[in-house]
């Protein structure tokens, strides 16, 4: 896919996405691919700019769908793809590509279903650094990003998700950027969906690294969250979205580490900028809303030997699980949780007191 101009005195623009293929559907319609092995395509790299944001790089390594009907893909592998870096800027850098396999948008409630995919080795790309403000995310979704902007469902049966990553967070004056989030799989929706992860492997997947800041008191970028699952299942308290993970296993995986601060500013306080800690959730990261409905299930399922890498922040919290404010109930059924590492030396954490994890 082509890259993304040079913005000169304006922005850069957005590299091209979708290296290997491009489908875009926005009436109710179907897609569906069986049968078939992507391998070693790139998007475009977003275009640099000397006075405006750099571009971002292109989403979906080897495929990009933006669909308002069903897709569904069979027996595919999707194989060493890389979507390409944010490009620096002044003030600020381009986010990284997301999507290292697969970047998908559904509208219109559309339903994503994967059976026997391979994710392996795929990556997004790095944030762009901001050269007088701040650094970018790097990209989401190392194996697969989805984003269902108004509900709809997505189904995983008998995927593997094994040895993908995200970008590093660009460095930036003001702030640095954060890791890319979800180093095997990113899914979110600002509404209410319902997600379903079904005999599958995620393991050995790794997010980003959070970018430096230099300026004064600035704070730098966190780690990547969610190494393994990056899971959002509506972004409002009311929201009522559904998560299920079943029969699986979410092991080895690792959070990136935040980055280092910025000096003391002239303030004549006595603290630098905040180094920010390592990922959240280093095996897999939760958000739902709170309203009735709203459910996260966890059955027969191994998370194991999963870590927020240490920077100088600290590691992140929930090692094994982390569950973000929304979130009220995480119910576990035959589950093993061992050898998780978070900040707080436990498998499961989250930021709010009430939520309850039920083992």
């Amino acid at each position: 896919a082509g890259n993304g101009g040079a913005g000169g005195t304006g922005a850069g623009g957005t590299g091209g996405r979708g290296g290997g293929l491009v489908v875009e559907a926005p009436s109710t319609g179907g897609f569906t691919l069986n049968g078939s092995t992507l391998t070693g395509n790139r998007s475009g790299r977003g275009g640099a700019s000397s006075s405006g944001f750099g571009g971002g790089g292109g989403d979906g390594g080897a495929l990009y769908l933006r669909m308002s009907g069903s897709a569904t893909r069979a027996t595919v592998a999707l194989d060493g793809h890389s979507p390409r870096a944010g490009r620096d800027g002044a003030p600020g850098g381009g986010a990284g590509g997301d999507g290292g396999g697969l970047s998908a948008v559904l509208l219109n409630g559309a339903d994503l279903t994967l059976t026997e995919v391979d994710l392996l080795n795929n990556s997004t790309g790095n944030g762009g650094s901001g050269t007088a403000g701040p650094g970018d995310f790097g990209g989401f979704g190392g194996g697969v990003y989805v984003v269902a902007l108004t509900g709809g469902s997505v189904g995983l049966d008998t995927v593997r998700a094994e040895g993908n990553s995200t970008g590093d967070g660009g460095d930036g004056v003001t702030v640095g950027g954060s890791g890319g989030y979800g180093g095997g799989l990113a899914i979110r929706s600002n509404a209410s969906p319902s997600y379903s992860i079904v005999d599958s492997s995620i393991a050995g997947n790794v997010t980003g690294s959070g970018g430096d800041a230099s300026g004064p008191d600035a704070a730098s970028g966190t780690g990547g969250f969610g190494a393994g699952l990056y899971l959002v299942a509506g972004d409002q308290p009311t929201d009522q979205g559904v998560i299920e993970i079943e029969s699986t296993s979410v092991v080895s995986n690792t959070a990136g580490p935040g980055g280092t601060g910025g000096p003391d500013g002239p303030d004549g306080g006595d603290l630098p900028g905040i180094s920010r800690d390592g990922g959240s959730g280093a095996g897999i990261y939760l958000r739902t809303g709170s309203a009735a409905g709203a459910s996260v299930d966890i059955s027969n399922t191994t998370i194991h030997g999963n870590v927020s890498t240490a920077g100088p922040g600290g590691p992140g919290p929930g090692g094994g699980v982390f569950a973000d404010d929304f979130t009220r109930i995480v119910n576990f059924t035959h589950a093993t949780i061992t050898a998780n590492l978070g900040n707080n030396g436990d498998a499961l954490s989250s930021l709010a007191d009430d939520v309850t994890m039920n083992r």
